[in-house]
């Protein structure tokens, strides 16, 4: 599965939200409806700050795209 999101330039996390097999190009992935997604959006929207982009030697907000697997027992 694949989570898209934005960082801003203070570490705070917006605009998560889980990307369709066919916009990331893979067939062994989730769709963005499943419970797995939503739990996972809502993870990532509860983080902790993260580490912003620097351009310039100046903080920038910087969209992410970040590949997620899932091991169910």
């Amino acid at each position: 599965m694949h989570l898209s999101f934005l960082v801003d330039e203070q570490g705070f996390v917006s605009e998560v939200k889980a990307l369709s097999c066919k916009s990331v190009g893979s067939a062994d992935c989730l769709g963005p409806e499943t419970y797995a997604a939503t739990m996972l959006v809502e993870a990532v929207q509860r983080s902790p700050r993260w580490i912003p982009a620097r351009r310039n030697g100046r903080t920038v907000s910087f969209p992410k795209t970040e590949k997620v697997e899932i091991r169910l027992r």
